[in-house]
This record gives C-alpha cells, structure tokens and sequence, in this order.
C-alpha cells in the first residue's frame, strides 16, 4: 500500500519549534567565535572579555545534522556540512552573517569533511575516501586509488599551501595522501581498530589520531614515525584536536567517557596528561570539541568548548593562571627565617586562610605561628608558644585567627591596617579536641569541643568591637548522649537556635536562650557522619536546612511546629545521593547546589543542579586528609591541604561561573529519553514542572518556560533499572516504573519557589531475583489513600492502595491478562463507573469495570492492530469520549467509548493504517486535537472530531523519538517531544 506523503510534509507553518536539546555534532572556534553545529541548527556565539553572547542561530539543513564546519576569511565563506547536505555562507563580517543567505545542497554519499578553498573551490570529502572539487561550473572526483571506508578524515591546508587528506579508516588504519598529485604518503597502521579522529597540524610537523582502542597516537609528518603514545581515557576516543604545536606540541582529545583530556609531548614514548575534565557532560559521549591555546591567534583566548550527548554546549577554561596550587614545607620556614626545626619529626599541625587579606597563618608542631603572605611570598615569625597541641581556627569577615590548646585557652590574632591584635581568651581547665566557629548578626561564636564526652559543650558567644573580640556570653550545651560526635553546627539567628550535627546522622537544636532541646533526632537519613549542616531559609519556629553527608546522601529538611505549636515536625522535602565520591561540604550559588569532596586521588567541586564539575585537584588520596576549603567570592575557591606532611594551596578563579558556570547552551540527561510528564500547574513565572526519565536510569525533574526553555532543577538517582515511566499524579505526588519490578512515589514539595522531589516508598518485590519490567501505572488520589494500578511485562495486573498517612502499599488485587506483554494502562470513569483500560503486544485493547477493585468484570477486548499497541490516548470533548491509539503497524485508530445500561462500548471511527512510516510511539491530547509522533521523526496533528484529519506535519530534530506531552502556557499549546533529546514546539491551531 502507497504512503500519504501529504502527511510527511504538510502545513509545517502550525508547528514553530522553539528550543532544541541534542547531541551536539560540531563544534568549531574561530578566532573569538565559538560556531557549534547543534543537529541541523547552527549557533555562533562570540566572546568579548570573557563574556559570551549568542549572535546567530538559525536551521541550516532541513533533516541532516551538521558535521563540519570550514571558515574561510580569505574567501570570506564559510561551509557546513552533514550526512549528505552542504551549504556555503558568504560573509564580509561574521557579526553580520544573520544576512548570509542558505541554500542546501546535496550529493549522493556520506559526507565526512568539508573545506573551502581560497579561490572558492568546496572540496567535500566522502566515505569512501574520494574528493569532491566542486566549483561555480563544475565537479570533479580526486581520489587516491584506495577506497577504503571511512570513519573518519579531514581535509589539512597547510602554511605552505600544500594540501593533504587524513583518512581514518574502518579496519585498515589511517591513510595520508596529496591532493595535488593524488599521491598517498603514509599507510599507518598502528591502531588497532577502527579511526575516529585524524588530523595534520597546520606547519605540517606532525600527524595525531585516535581509535576505539582508547589510545592517542602522535606521528612526525615528515617521516611518518610514530612519535609516542598517549593512554587513559576509559572508553573510545571520539575526537582530538591540536591545541598548538608553535612551542610545544599540546592536544586535547574528548570521548566516550565524558573526560576532557589535555596532552603535552615530552619528547618521549608517551604522551603526559597535564589535566583531566570528567564529566564534562551527563550521561555518555562527549561527541565534539574544539580547543585554541595559541596565543598567536588570538591574545588570551585560553579555551575549550565540547558539546556532549546530553546537548549542553561548555566552555572550559585553559589559562593555567587561573587554577595556581603552591606547596609550602617546614624546610621553607627553616630556610626563609632562619629558625632551627627538626626535618624528620617536625610538621605543619594546621592552618587559617585569611582570604581577605591573602595570608595564611600556621601553626607548627613544635609551637611556631608562621605567616605566608601570597601575594609578596614573605615570611613571618609571628612568635613561639608552648603548643603542645593545637587547632587553628577563625572568622574571615573580621581578619581574626584563632588557636586552641588543649585546655581550651585561645590565643587570639586579629589583624588591623597598622598591625596585629594579640590576647588570650582563657578557659576553666577542661581538656579540648575540637572546637567549631560560626558567626551572625554580628556575633561570634566559639563552641569548644571537650574530650569528655560526658560533658557538655562549652559555647562562647563574642561582639567584635575596637578589633578585639570582646566576650559576652559563655553557655554549655548539652549532649543529647555522649554517643553524640559533633561534626557540624551553625546558627539560626532569626530563632536563637544552635543546630548541631554528628556523626551518626543525628541532629539537635538547642534554643540559645533557655538552653531547652527544642529538637532531636537520630538517624534522620542513611548514611554515616553528617559533614556538613547549614542553614538555607528561616522564618519564625521554621527552619530549611541543607544535610549533606560523607558517604554523598544529600538533604533538603524542614523543621517546623506542629499544627497544636505543642513539639515540633521533622520532614525531609528532597533526598538525593551523589554517586561519584564522598561529600565534605556545600552550599547553594543562587540556585545551583555546589557539593564539594574528593574521588579516588583527587578533590572537586561540583554543581549537582547542573551536573558539571567545576575543578578539581590531585591530591593523592581518599577524604580523610587534613584539609580546608574556603568560598573567597562568588566565582573563587580556596582549597588548603595536607600531603606528605607538606602544605599545598589550591587558589581557582572561574572564568565563565558567571556566565551560567560556562555552559552556552542546556541540556538533558546524555541518554535517551524513555518518558516526560507535564505538570498541570502553573506558576508565577508562566512556567510548569516537566519530569523525564532516560537510559540513564535517572529522574529529572526541570521547569519548562513559556519560551520552552527548559531549566534542569534536580537529578534524582534512585532508581537502577531501565526505566519505563514516569507520570505526575497530581500537584503533590510523581510516580515511575523501570525494570526489576521496581515501582517508586515521590512526594513533591516547594521551599522558596524550589521544587524538590523526595521518594517516599516504594514496592517490595516477592522475587529473590526481580526479572519483570513494570510497564505502565495508574492511579487516583482519595482523602486517605491513593488507589494504583501496575502492569507487568509478563501480563500481570496489580491494584494496590497506598496510605498516605502510614505511607504503605497494600495489595488489593493481582490477576494476569494473557501471556503478552501490557504496553500501557489508564484509569478513566465513564457513566460513573471507572475502568481500567490496558494495550498489549498482541494488538488487543481490553478494559475491565474496576468499580470494585476486589471484584473486576472484563468489559470488552478488542482487536485494533496487527501487532503492539505502543501509544493510547483518552480523550473527553464535551459528552463524547474518544479512545486514539497508535501502533507497531504504524497505523492510527480513533474510537469512541459509550454506555447504554451499564455496558461499554467500543466503536470504531476511523482508521489511518499509513499513519507513519515507522512505529507510533506517544499520542497527546488537547482541545479536539491530539499530536502523534513516532520512530521516523514526523510530528503530526490531527483532528479528532468528526474523524481522524492530518493538519499539519513537520520533521522534528529529535532522533529516535519516544514520548511526547502538550501543555498550555499562556494560552498559547506547549509540545515537547522526548527521544535522543528534546525538542519543545509552539502549536498554531
């Protein structure tokens, strides 16, 4: 049977895409202008002192995805290229390329690189290893007499004019020829498997390649040989680029492993790794990239950009400048003033950071306090005490530092504009091993930490006046046990409270001015030790706190009075685990939730909203050094450590945090995306809550914009099977499903605008070995309980109430259908009765009267399509109900559902079999209207009333498309479409 093209390509003007996340195939700089080939869209964003602006972004193919991209300025052309398309843009200026008219052309082979010449020759390059010269009045084919398959090549123009090919083969290695004499030069053959990246640099002085044999391969241009070798990307190489070869020979290479990866040759057999990005991107595959540290191109123009699976386009910074570590030892106290210490025996004990002032004061085993000044490099000997033991600690916003000895007595140092402020806080004589500071409305507060756990912590509350600390208040705070190791504490001074955290996940509040336990609770979340508690909002008897701990569980909490204002309520509104290393500290810039910790031998810094790191350091070894970390302005971090008895400082300035932490353009979650969900409220803003799920076995929860801009909130890892599902309930819960029977509700709450996401239980399974993937789910919300239903994939049915109060499942029914996998499921009511309505593998729909749930009665079944009916969709327009489903026919039906006397009925309207030329996978619905989409990536809209009519059609930029959902915003039809990206559209009726 013939297709209806008219369905392909038909009134495309209804649909007006809005934004596209993808897979970002290109990325190319040029002088300050970053040109990224984002699928068919092409964006060029300029640089202008570290600022970056978007200035061009435009559909430049009508369905391929760009591949290359050439610039000319000679010719003042630019080419692009993918698949089998090309354009040529003509410019004068690249500021005014808006102008440049596009015209895409197209031969009949895979293109693989492209260049344009100075003369305005295209020269396209082929998998099959030929050379298309393409000029205004002819095209001609150069090849090089082996045709090999390529993955990959490129077209090199060097200084002097000559022009040479690199092709990387699929199993023959990487072949080197002339384009002028057609002559090939080298045959290497040192991979081992396929090439996925070639280059020659532009002096024409050496050749690089990289292979799925995870290795990078640097070879003298002029002889050919194999110069050295460069491992430790986990994974395959997907591409490298030459960052310059003027001085030294520098490389960067990106890959399948999310790492950025920056090479230096050292004139030996292997290539050394100066410095390692991970998880440049989320998910998998970092699949373009391109670097400039050449300073003969453009001054201080000190960058990387990559463009990963998950759509983010990020800028990383190069200049070495900005990330400086300097390592101080005792030697260098020694030599510098001349004091006598023993080498072997004597140490550094510990260590303040005066950010402001660009010191740092240390004090030494043998009872020295030595101050490095940062910025002249001096030394000073601020005195000798007799320290046997000593903790150094201080207040940054008043330049004070502060020393305990091990009976509690503080010497303290409080630097002015003329000198230093010396004097001695005493204390009664208890012995000390720890003490804590925190400070706030301008009060400071020194607790002291006895080593008696039986005793009480002694807090000492100061006012700052005539650059002293003068004393005002001395309080012990009880224990709640003497299991009770403190580990963190700050202080709410909107209700006078001290919080106070241990190691065993245990948090007291103690009220500063009755010294009354107003809350305590141990084991508030899995894990062991609480590193860090802060305080994120307060309000009157209302607390938000962040909760982090060691082994990387996270916490949102709400303290607050009950409803009888008699005790006070514990809630956990979000509860998340970082799953790469362990957690030392946090705190939230703006929004963005920054976490701090180390991995394996090295420390970072990572922003879990966005899911980027955003330094790191090696320090050699695992989370239990002495170390401290210091947030000296909004975009600058310090962080001091210990290793092998020498100090190490750490100083970071990030270039691009202001500009969104150096990411130019969002993205999803790096995987394909199995499921999303549209919340049906609104907010303030115009935006709505949009969750997905992906391979990635990741919940995400994001807003969507009126703009369809979409903002990635939260990434919740609970989950670890593939998933299936994921639905909002209603304004208050979110349910998902994914293999191994796992079935999860999630309870949505808000701090601060703040959507947070906390799961809240989930389904125990009666297998030692869970093998069943839960399908779909349904559910309704009552006062006390929410009714379920979950559909297996080996045709079981399950009813379930939930208890909202005791937060339990409770099996109410369990039955199979057949032997066929359950596709989907709803609940709908109809007449007043409610039904539940499944689809299976074997083209069938059935629905049961589900009035009671411990004694369903089958309906109907009925025969729809030939096979699976992957997509259902109900639909209520005024009195007439419509059931719209899609399948692995590819065929579409429309149906309507009515009740005379109790009994249901399904009749058939109309019946589309050429719907699609591949599955239909979603089908959505608003007004008389619903929105299909499927496997060949066209997304149409049909009327539904009085048949089935197709309105419009457009191909979407989505590859791989499995989901979709429509919303209204401001009146006007919000789609976004899910599958190897997303994709949000506007629709005109």
């Amino acid at each position: 049977m013939t297709i209806n093209n008219d369905i392909y390509n038909l009134n495309e003007d209804m649909f007006q895409p809005l934004q596209h996340y993808g897979p970002v195939t290109y990325i190319q700089i040029h002088q300050n202008y970053i040109f990224v080939g984002y699928g068919p869209i092409l964006h060029v964003y300029k640089l202008i002192n570290d600022n970056i602006q978007l200035i061009y972004q435009k559909q430049i193919f009508k369905r391929n995805k760009i591949h290359n991209i050439f610039i000319n300025n000679i010719a003042q052309k630019i080419i692009i290229s993918g698949a089998k398309s090309y354009t040529v843009l003509d410019f004068t200026s690249l500021d005014t390329l808006q102008d440049s008219e596009i015209v895409e052309r197209f031969i009949n082979e895979w293109i693989i690189t492209s260049c344009i010449l100075n003369d305005g020759t295209v020269l396209l390059l082929n998998a099959y290893n030929v050379i298309y010269q393409i000029t205004s009045s002819s095209t001609t084919k150069i090849h090089c007499g082996e045709k090999s398959i390529l993955y990959s090549g490129s077209i090199n123009v060097l200084n002097n004019g000559e022009i040479y090919i690199a092709s990387g083969t699929v199993m023959n290695g990487v072949i080197i020829w002339n384009y002028n004499t057609k002559e090939i030069k080298y045959r290497l053959k040192d991979h081992e498997g396929s090439i996925f990246g070639v280059k020659i640099d532009h002096l024409g002085k050496y050749i690089i390649s990289c292979s799925d044999d995870r290795s990078i391969k640097l070879y003298n241009f002029e002889t050919g040989e194999i110069l050295s070798t460069g491992w430790g990307h986990g994974s395959r190489i997907w591409n490298l680029e030459f960052l310059t070869t003027t001085n030294k020979v520098k490389i960067m290479s990106i890959g399948e492993d999310c790492t950025l990866r920056l090479w230096t040759y050292t004139n030996q057999n292997l290539l050394r790794c100066d410095k390692v990005i991970e998880n440049c991107h989320r998910g998998k595959h970092i699949w373009s990239g391109d670097a400039q540290d050449d300073e003969s191109l453009v001054e201080n123009l000190k960058i990387c950009c990559t463009g990963g699976a998950d759509g983010r386009v990020r800028i990383h910074d190069l200049d070495k400048s900005n990330q400086v570590t300097t390592k101080l030892t005792i030697q260098d106290f020694a030599e510098h003033l001349n004091l006598s210490f023993n080498l072997k025996k004597d140490t550094i004990r510990d260590y303040f950071d005066l950010i402001h002032l660009g010191k740092l004061i240390c004090l030494t085993s043998n009872g020295y306090i030595i101050e490095y000044d940062y910025n002249t490099q001096i030394y000073k000997n601020l005195g000798h005490y007799e320290f046997d033991y000593g903790i150094v600690n201080g207040f940054n916003d008043i330049n004070t530092v502060l020393i305990v000895d091990k009976n509690g007595r503080i010497l303290v140092l409080s630097y002015t504009e003329e000198n230093i402020e010396t004097n001695w806080i005493e204390n009664e004589d208890v012995k000390i091993s720890n003490i804590h500071t925190v400070n706030g409305d301008n009060k400071y507060y020194i607790l002291l930490e006895p080593s008696n756990p039986n005793l009480p912590f002694i807090l000492k509350e100061f006012k700052f006046q005539q650059n002293k600390l003068v004393l005002q208040n001395i309080k012990n705070i009880a224990r709640p046990n003497s299991n009770f190791q403190l580990t963190s504490l700050t202080i709410d001074v909107q209700n006078q409270w001290i919080i106070l955290a241990s190691k065993k996940i245990s948090i007291q509040i103690v009220d500063l001015n009755d010294l009354s336990i107003k809350f305590f609770q141990r084991k508030i979340a899995p894990g062991d030790t609480i590193s860090k508690v802060s305080i994120i909002s307060s309000q009157q008897d209302i607390l938000n706190l962040l909760v982090l701990s060691r082994d990387g569980t996270y916490l949102i909490t709400k303290i607050y009075k009950n409803s009888q204002n008699t005790s006070f309520e514990f809630e956990i509104l979000l509860e998340n685990k970082l799953t790469r290393g362990i957690i030392e500290g946090g705190f939230f810039h703006n929004k963005d939730l920054i976490l701090y910790g180390f991995k394996s031998s090295y420390f970072f810094v990572w922003n879990e909203t966005k899911q980027i790191e955003i330094m790191n350091e090696i320090c050699g070894g695992n989370g239990h050094r002495h170390f401290k970390f210091y947030l000296t302005s909004f975009n600058s971090y310090k962080f001091d450590y210990m290793f092998q008895k020498d100090l190490y400082l750490c100083s970071y300035t990030g270039r691009f945090i202001t500009q969104n932490f150096g990411i130019l353009h969002n993205g999803t979650h790096g995987r394909e995306i199995r499921d999303l969900s549209i919340s049906t409220q609104q907010f303030n803003d115009g935006s709505k809550l949009l969750v997905t799920t992906s391979e990635d076995s990741t919940i995400g929860l994001n807003k969507i914009l009126y703009t369809g801009e979409i903002i990635n909130l939260w990434s919740m890892n609970n989950h670890i099977s593939g998933m299936q599902k994921v639905k909002f309930l209603n304004h208050n819960y979110v349910l998902s499903s994914a293999g191994n029977e796992e079935f999860l509700i999630w309870k949505l709450s808000y701090f601060e605008n703040m959507p947070t996401l906390k799961e809240i239980n989930r389904l125990d399974t009666d297998k030692e070995v869970p093998d069943l993937r839960i399908m779909d789910f349904a559910g309704v919300e009552y006062d006390e309980y929410i009714f379920l239903i979950t559909v297996y994939s080996n045709s079981t049915i399950k009813f379930w109430n939930f208890n909202k109060s005791t937060e339990v499942f409770e099996l109410v029914n369990k039955f199979n259908y057949s032997t066929y996998c359950i596709l989907n499921c709803e609940i709908f009511e109809l007449g007043g009765i409610k039904y539940l309505i499944i689809s299976a593998t074997d083209g069938n729909i059935i629905i049961w009267n589900i009035n009671y749930p411990t004694n369903i009665k089958l309906e109907l079944k009925q025969k729809l399509h030939q096979s699976g009916i992957k997509a259902i969709c109900l639909a209520q327009i005024r009195e007439n109900f419509y059931l719209i489903t899609g399948g692995d026919d590819n065929a579409l039906t429309l149906n309507q559902l009515t009740t005379n006397n109790s009994s249901l009925s399904l009749i058939p309207i109309a019946k589309e079999v050429n719907a699609a030329s591949a599955t239909i996978t979603s089908i959505s619905h608003f007004d008389r209207f619903v929105v299909v989409v499927g496997v060949d990536q066209i997304v149409r809209l049909w009327s539904i009333e009085p048949t089935l009519k197709c309105l419009a059609a457009r191909h979407t930029t989505v590859a791989d498309v499995g989901c979709c959902d429509v919303t209204t915003i401001n009146d006007e039809n919000l789609l976004v479409i899910g599958g190897a990206g997303l994709s949000s559209w506007k629709i005109h009726e």
